[in-house]
């Protein structure tokens, strides 16, 4: 079966350090958190829980899977609420019954899977009538411009009429896609995350919190452009695709 998030980028995603360098991660949750007060919400490839935490907060209950074990410890250590459950689970095998859910969210995940139909399908046989699932996956006409996929562990990225596409063939009926643009900034945290790792010769990374270093980059970041980190890295969803590296499927039954 096609793991989920099992790759070293995954697995160095620190949650401590999501407001500095993955802002674009944080934004799609929040996006998601319109859609889900009151509802029964399964999130698919929850890596370190914290989107799950976040829907939880407004949500009836939370199911969150993923197949990393070291994250899926992490998320349980993290985030302990009485609605919020963790599992270790296939994204493309569900074994919940029909219609468990009134939402599903999955952001990033389809593209690193063996079979998108099977995983598709899987979302939308758990969803009851007048559910909703909002997805996620990078928008090729952006993302591989050039023809070379953005992360070497996704097997494919798609365009926007071919995302469309294959969720019709997955069984939804009514799909709306948005877009969700990383400004420039965002590629300049990221280059300086990694100069700072390149010149940490002592490995002092290692034993730091990633709380720590997260205020580092920071300081580093308004030092440079002279404005706050959520000022240079922005990460908006709006409802254009030109010019978006991500594009989101808000998919209604």
């Amino acid at each position: 079966m096609p793991t989920l998030f099992n790759d070293e980028r995954s697995r160095r995603i620190d949650p401590q350090m999501l407001e500095t360098c993955h802002r674009d991660h944080l934004e799609r949750y929040n996006f998601a958190l319109q859609f889900a007060a009151g509802r029964r919400v399964l999130d698919i490839g929850c890596a370190f829980g914290y989107g799950s935490a976040r829907l939880a907060a407004i949500a009836t209950e939370v199911k969150a899977i993923d197949l990393y074990d070291e994250a899926l410890a992490a998320a349980k250590q993290s985030y302990q609420l009485t609605n919020l459950h963790f599992a270790k689970m296939d994204g493309c095998a569900l074994t919940f019954p029909d219609q468990s859910f009134d939402m599903v969210v999955s952001f990033e995940v389809v593209e690193h899977v063996d079979e998108p139909q099977q995983f598709l399908a899987g979302i939308r046989r758990v969803l009851r009538p007048g559910g909703i699932a909002v997805l996620s996956t990078p928008n090729a006409l952006v993302s591989a411009a050039d023809g070379v996929l953005s992360d070497p562990t996704h097997l494919r990225e798609y365009t926007p009429q071919q995302f469309r596409a294959e969720l019709l063939g997955a069984g939804f009926n009514n799909v709306e896609l948005q877009g969700q643009r990383l400004s420039e900034g965002v590629w300049k945290v990221h280059a300086m995350r990694a100069q700072m790792a390149w010149l940490d010769v002592l490995g002092l990374r290692r034993i730091l919190s990633g709380s720590f270093k997260s205020q580092v980059l920071a300081a580093l970041v308004r030092l440079r452009f002279a404005r706050p980190i959520d000022q240079v890295a922005e990460a908006k969803i709006t409802s254009e695709l030109d010019d978006a590296f991500v594009q989101l499927a808000i998919c209604r039954v």
